[in-house]
Order: structure tokens, then C-alpha cells, then sequence
């Protein structure tokens, strides 16, 4: 079988690419940073409260600054895998942003108006599946996404299958 895919790393690409990748990297810890921010933000509206209640200018002031901080860093944890993903696509060569990706029997090959990688199949450690995308990674930090509505045939189902008998794994599905 041969699977032809077209893929631009735009913003909503990258965003699903820096999720996935957030989840793999980090598993059921992920949730830590939430917490600790949430357990920060209740000890600052305590400290607000018996500023109010006190009346001290200068600690109110204090608490107020402390509290607008940590919305704005509860605002970049919510936010944090669009905003990695518009840095990298300013940082992004606009050659490398559309590449063509061929999969055939022994392997598959990405090609850009630069270069062309070649990669075997037992490379690929994880493979995920959302909506709109298939991801393979080669380690927990490396990966490439394949956007499904880039296949010439829109064969996903047999693309899934595909890839679960090459690399020996079920393709998983991720939020």
C-alpha cells in the first residue's frame, strides 16, 4: 500500500502537536502545576481578605499586584501549548512549514522544498490520532503531525490500520 499526505505546520497544527506532546511528556503529573497554583492563588485571597479587613494600604496593595500575577501565570498554563506553538512557527523556516509525507511498504518519506528525511517504521515509539491529525514520535520530545485531511485518498481507516501493522502498536486517540 502507498499513503500520500500533505501537512502545513500552522498554528491549530502545532497547538494539537505541543498538547499531545505536553501529555506524553508528562502523564498524570500534568496536573500538578494547576494545583500549586490553585493552593497559591487561595493563600493570596486569604492574605487579600485580612488585608481588606485590617485596612493596611501598603499589604493591600501587595496582594493585589500578587493575585494579577498569578491569573496572568493561570492564563499562560491554560494557554501554554498555543503560545509554544505561535514562537515556533515565528521561528519556523517557511520552507520546512509544507512538506509532502510518503508512506509505502518499507518506511516513509518527508519531504520538504529543502530536504527529505527518510524514516523507517520501527522508529516510530508512540503514534496518537485526534480529530483532525495523526502524530508519530520518535521519542518523547521528537514528532511529526499528519493532518487527515492532507491524504490524497482520504483512506484514514486504512491508514490507521496501516501503521498499526508496521509498527507492531494500536494507533491511540488523544484530546
Amino acid at each position: 500500500m502507498r499513503f500520500v499526505n500533505q501537512t502545513v505546520y500552522d498554528r491549530a497544527a502545532l497547538t494539537v502537536y505541543f498538547r499531545v506532546r505536553r501529555k506524553l511528556l508528562h502523564g498524570k503529573r500534568r496536573g500538578i502545576p494547576y494545583i500549586l497554583l490553585g493552593v497559591l492563588a487561595l493563600a493570596e485571597l486569604f492574605t487579600l481578605v485580612m488585608a481588606l479587613q485590617a485596612g493596611e494600604p501598603g499589604q493591600l496593595f501587595s496582594s493585589t499586584f500578587f493575585m494579577v500575577v498569578l491569573v496572568a501565570l493561570f492564563f499562560c498554563l491554560l494557554m501554554q501549548d498555543t503560545l509554544q506553538a505561535r514562537f515556533t512557527l515565528r521561528k519556523l523556516d517557511p520552507a520546512m512549514r509544507d512538506y509532502e509525507t510518503v508512506f509505502d511498504e518499507d518506511g516513509f518519506v518527508v519531504s520538504t522544498e529543502e530536504t527529505e528525511m527518510e524514516c523507517a517504521y520501527e522508529s516510530i515509539r508512540y503514534s496518537y490520532e485526534t480529530e483532525d491529525h495523526f502524530l508519530f514520535f520518535i521519542s518523547k520530545e521528537k514528532g511529526k503531525i499528519f493532518a487527515k485531511k492532507g491524504f490524497e485518498n482520504g483512506e484514514i481507516d486504512a491508514f490507521r490500520a496501516f501503521i498499526a501493522k508496521k509498527t507492531g502498536k494500536p494507533v491511540e486517540y488523544s484530546l
